[in-house]
């Protein structure tokens, strides 16, 4: 018997599972096999390759599959109904892991829903590493987006809270489901709230983009507009939205962080036990809080695929 580093024994099971896939050995059925030194595979995700291969079910809010479980179960998801705060917060240090999980999402939501005159998704992609992705992946999808960048922010957030306030005025009707997608909030300095405006603003004039933002995290899910945004730590959480807003937040996401900032988050210091390629996933309503592996980044080859799948499946 011997005893291995950690980066010995991660490499030597990579290693042999490589040179078993590449001599054609082992066993030819399925199994489960636990690899937690890696991230999830999200090509390996049963749920979402029958969602792929059925037609949507307009009738029920999507499944938005996160990430492997820890444990002998489905992968860990969450469901965005069309009700006051349904809508997901990705928070902590770890870009590749968050931007794996929003371009998993924007899969989820299009193979569960079908296409219609209006964007599906309002993008902006503030991401560094993964920066272009996110618009290659919605250029392939059969549903119609925006990309917003600095030049456009204004326009096209006011845009999104004209649609909002349009909704606003007739709530009980069903109207075609809209996704906010923000990557790396704290990027994006025109969405900062103002700290120092405790005037009594009044609507005479365009909503700023921050004031814009505000309005639809708090309205927005109860008529079918979404946000789904990534947040690198609490501090810059608490500089970018208001206290008010926060709990609008039902679903979030937390990579590791201090015990202190998962509390505030969560009322748990689940996210500051997590390590490497771990995450906890939180869902307010039914006070659920969950560890699960996120998805590693899918390669553009079978993104593409998938979403050339869904061009496909349109009748």
């Amino acid at each position: 018997m011997v005893w291995l580093d950690e980066d010995v024994r991660d490499d030597s099971l990579s290693l042999l599972e490589t040179r078993a896939k590449a001599e054609g050995i082992g066993h030819s059925r399925d199994q489960f096999i636990f690899r937690g030194h890696v991230s999830a595979n999200l090509e390996d995700c049963p749920p979402l390759e029958e969602k792929m291969e059925s037609a949507p079910d307009q009738t029920i809010p999507p499944r938005l599959w996160l990430g492997d479980a820890v444990a002998i179960k489905p992968p860990s998801f969450i469901t965005l109904p069309d009700r006051a705060g349904a809508n997901l917060l990705i928070i902590g240090q770890n870009e590749e892991s968050a931007a794996a999980i929003i371009e998993a999402s924007m899969l989820c939501i299009a193979a569960q829903s079908s296409p219609h005159e209006h964007p599906t998704f309002h993008v902006l992609d503030g991401f560094d590493q993964t920066n272009g992705r996110i618009r290659r992946l919605c250029d392939s999808l059969p549903h119609a987006s925006v990309d917003i960048d600095a030049s456009t922010i204004q326009t096209c957030m006011q845009d999104l809270n004209d649609e909002l306030d349009r909704r606003l005025l007739d709530p009980r009707s069903k109207h075609p489901t809209r996704f906010l997608i923000i990557g790396s909030l704290q990027s994006w300095r025109e969405l900062r709230r103002k700290e120092d405006d405790f005037s009594f603003s009044t609507d005479d004039g365009p909503a700023t983009p921050d004031k814009a933002l505000s309005n639809i995290l708090k309205d927005g899910p109860a008529v079918g507009i979404h946000t789904i945004l990534w947040i690198d730590t609490f501090n810059n959480y608490n500089r970018f939205v208001e206290r008010s807003v926060q709990r609008e937040f039902e679903n979030r996401v937390l990579f590791q962080m201090s015990q202190m900032d998962s509390t505030q988050l969560i009322e748990s210091q689940a996210a500051g036990r997590l390590g490497e390629k771990r995450a906890v996933v939180f869902c307010e309503e039914n006070g659920r809080i969950e560890k699960f592996r996120p998805w590693g980044l899918a390669s553009e080859e079978w993104l593409a695929e998938q979403a050339n799948r869904l061009v496909e499946r349109q009748p």
